[in-house]
This record gives C-alpha cells, sequence and structure tokens, in this order.
C-alpha cells in the first residue's frame, strides 16, 4: 500500500486537533479547581462560605454539599 501525500497530512491534522481538545479540557478543569482555593482556605471560617459556580457539573455538586 502507497502511501500518498494526503495520508500524513490528514494525521498530523488530527494530531494537532487532539492536542488541541486536550490543552482545552485541561485548561477548563485548571480553572474550576483554582476557583475553589479561597473557599477551600476559609472552611475553617465561622463565616458563611461564598462559592462561585463552576463550568464542570461535579464541580458544582461539590460547592453546594
Amino acid at each position: 500500500m502507497a502511501v500518498t501525500g494526503f495520508q500524513p497530512a490528514v494525521t498530523l491534522a488530527l494530531l494537532a486537533l487532539s492536542i488541541w481538545m486536550a490543552k482545552m479540557i485541561s485548561v477548563r478543569i485548571n480553572r474550576s479547581i483554582r476557583s475553589l482555593h479561597v473557599p477551600a482556605l476559609a472552611l475553617g471560617a465561622p463565616e458563611l462560605l461564598s462559592i462561585p459556580d463552576n463550568e464542570i457539573v461535579e464541580v458544582n455538586d461539590v460547592g453546594r454539599r
């Protein structure tokens, strides 16, 4: 089976797309976790905590409990 110029180009395009998608997902997760930093530090304080809404449903669930 001969390799044409099209196949490596498609492979590289899919690889680039996969890397970009992984980067976007990791940025979203990182942003949600960082937004919980201040509320986590305030857990021992007697005042009521204000937990910001997050993009990730599971993080919101943890913040509401």
